[in-house]
């Protein structure tokens, strides 16, 4: 006697796999979110021990941050990137910004507010092409006595934009930022309470506003997200689910 199977119909088939397809619409771009998240915190967290490191090396050989030619720095960034930075980048190459502008002709930084704050195109920058291609962009030093520092840590890969690939780091020789003396690189803000790193920023675009919170709420001024750095440090090198993504 032939045994009888119970078999599938068409009908049942096609309503599973619709379910299999919603299920698979919802969740995998969460799962791709979660992904690029984690990948940028560890490509970040390298990029940073490596800064840290290629600092450490030029202080062996010119001596401590704070004797470094600061004056240099402010009148020219990039004499003063190669004779401290450059050099203790391992295949790193150097470029002024006019020289740079000819490799990426249309590079430009966003903040959170997709405003376009940073055309590193002139020679009051420098940029160090690291040898996995991330950017190292300084800046020449800041008329209140600290230097801006850029990181785009995927380099002409888009979006280059402040807290997705960009991060904002700042040096200074005889800085005190948060009741310390800064003599090395450090992210911007770096040492604040996370409350401070994302407190939330202008009501209304404001050019030049000194908000630098690394919040969703803060969406406007010009410097919004300077803070997301020092923020994904803090929590341990971990982008969570309150971070402006």
């Amino acid at each position: 006697m032939l045994k009888k199977f119970k078999a599938f119909t068409l009908a049942e088939i096609l309503i599973t796999l619709g379910i299999i397809g919603i299920v698979a619409a919802l969740t995998i771009p969460s799962l791709i979110e979660n992904y690029q998240k984690k990948s940028v915190a560890n490509r970040l967290k390298k990029i940073y021990a490596v800064t840290k490191q290629a600092v450490l090396l030029s202080i062996a050989e010119n001596e401590e941050v704070s004797g470094w030619d600061w004056d240099l720095a402010e009148k020219d960034i990039y004499s003063f990137t190669k004779r401290y930075f450059a050099p203790y980048f391992k295949g790193a190459q150097l470029y002024k910004g006019t020289e740079f502008r000819k490799i990426a002709k249309n590079y430009s930084i966003k903040n959170l507010a997709n405003k376009r704050i940073v055309i590193p195109d002139s020679n009051a920058y420098a940029i160090i092409i690291l040898i996995d291609g991330s950017y190292f962009i300084t800046k020449e030093k800041h008329d209140t006595g600290y230097e801006w520092l850029y990181l785009d840590i995927n380099g002409i890969t888009g979006p280059n934009r402040i807290a997705r690939d960009v991060f904002v780091l700042s040096m200074a020789p005889e800085y005190y930022f948060n009741k310390k003396l800064n003599s090395e690189i450090i992210f911007w803000n770096e040492g604040l309470s996370r409350k401070n790193l994302t407190e939330q920023g202008p009501t209304e675009d404001i050019a030049n506003s000194g908000y630098y919170g690394c919040s969703k709420k803060n969406k406007y001024g010009y410097y919004s997200g300077y803070n997301c750095g020092a923020l994904i440090k803090l929590d341990e090198w971990k982008i969570l689910s309150d971070y402006p993504w």
